[in-house]
């Protein structure tokens, strides 16, 4: 069974899935572990959320340089510079997020499902 890390002072964060790929099991699971969650599709709302929700955290569904260069403008802003940004993608893309700024880098497990 999967259990939810608890992070130090973690009480909001927000997540940025453009394609609405992973946002419904992020927000699930961090919302069922207690935390307050703010998702969009869109880098600009990310953005100002995390300049106006004051979040802990944003994980960042990393698909590409929209993604990416949300990374870069919390990293080159002082509120958000020092803020915590997890990459969640597939395998190919964790070098190009860390070098863009991510913290830390979770791989997407590519599902065995055909649609």
């Amino acid at each position: 069974m999967y259990t939810a890390l608890r992070v130090a002072h973690l009480e909001s964060l927000v997540i940025l899935d453009a394609s609405g790929r992973s946002e419904a099991a992020l927000s699930f699971g961090f919302e069922r572990a207690g935390y307050r969650v703010y998702a969009t599709k869109a880098p600009d709302d990310a953005f100002a959320m995390a300049q106006t929700r004051v979040p802990q955290l944003v994980v960042v569904a990393v698909e590409g340089g929209e993604s990416l260069s949300l990374v870069g403008r919390l990293r080159e802003e002082a509120p958000t510079r020092e803020l915590p940004v997890v990459g969640v993608g597939e395998q190919a893309l964790r070098e190009e997020a860390l070098r863009a700024g991510v913290d830390d880098f979770v791989t997407r497990r590519r599902s065995s499902a055909t649609c």
